[in-house]
């Protein structure tokens, strides 16, 4: 059953270390004050123990670097066991095949490029597409309302918008700066129980959308292509709404269950630190 949507946000989930790294610090050489001063010696314990963590700081950063690579590594490999067992479904063969509708060129996707953007310095014009992308969000939070009435979801929802930094730095790392292919300022995610959902929701949007239908992109679900860093597969389709390029995000539960929402964090985490040849 699909519910409601609702603007979920990235959480930060904490490290699991971060608590043993401040219960280790030890407090020496504090003077003992008289029983009816025992708020000086409070403020005298805290102010040893925050020269303390501050000392021990680069410390703790490097333990929870350390764990967060440890933590990228494991799930990139649960995520290429869920591959690995999604490959031996009888039906991946087709969808392994499916040609026409996956993986059209970048430049389909991108954004439309205005006569005002001439005029407009590059983040002017990303200010300008994530005020675009809020004003789509009604309608593309009814269009995955739509589709939820034909095709069961096990989860739907709508993403924050892009910041404007975060697009600027996307546009950077891999379009060469073009700010206009950053196609998910205006984001939603929907989670499928398995391929032939998967299957179904893609015809059902090339149906229902058509024209509006910029790039439905397979590619990491296919065999013998890379996954995302980090090892996450999923679909996406950009349509256009209200003349703003939105994405769709089609997750299936056996991938999206491993980090659920937090797999954005993991993402991130893995740009952060790449790491080569741990596979």
């Amino acid at each position: 059953q699909s519910r409601d949507l609702c603007a979920p946000s990235v959480a930060e989930r904490s490290i699991g270390a971060h608590s043993s790294m401040c219960s280790g610090f030890s407090v020496k050489q504090v003077q003992v004050y008289p029983n009816d001063d025992v708020s000086s010696c409070t403020d005298a314990i805290q102010s040893q123990i925050a020269k303390r963590s501050t000392a021990h700081s680069p410390v703790k950063q490097s333990w929870n670097a350390y764990n967060t690579i440890c933590r990228s590594i494991l799930y990139k490999q649960q995520y290429e066991d869920s591959f690995r067992m999604l490959q031996k479904e009888p039906i991946f063969p087709y969808l392994n095949a499916m040609q026409g509708t996956s993986d059209g060129p970048e430049e389909s996707a991108s954004q439309n490029n205005r006569k005002a953007y001439l005029k407009m310095t590059r983040t002017e014009v990303a200010q300008d597409l994530a005020k675009r992308a809020t004003k789509a969000v009604p309608e593309l939070v009814n269009i995955c309302r739509e589709l939820s009435k034909v095709v069961g979801f096990t989860q739907i929802g709508v993403g924050p918008i892009k910041g404007t930094f975060e697009a600027e730095q996307k546009a950077d790392r891999k379009y060469e700066g073009n700010i206009l292919r950053v196609t998910d300022f205006c984001r939603a995610f929907i989670v499928l129980e398995d391929i032939p959902a998967l299957l179904a929701t893609i015809e059902l949007v090339c149906i229902s959308l058509g024209p509006s239908v910029r790039r439905i992109k397979l590619s990491t679900l296919k065999s013998g292509n890379e996954s995302l860093p980090g090892g996450y597969r999923d679909c996406k389709i950009n349509i256009d709404v209200s003349g703003h390029i939105c994405e769709i995000q089609l997750h299936l539960s056996c991938m999206w269950d491993i980090c659920d929402i937090e797999g954005y964090k993991c993402y991130s985490d893995w740009l952060e630190y790449p790491l080569v040849g741990c596979d």
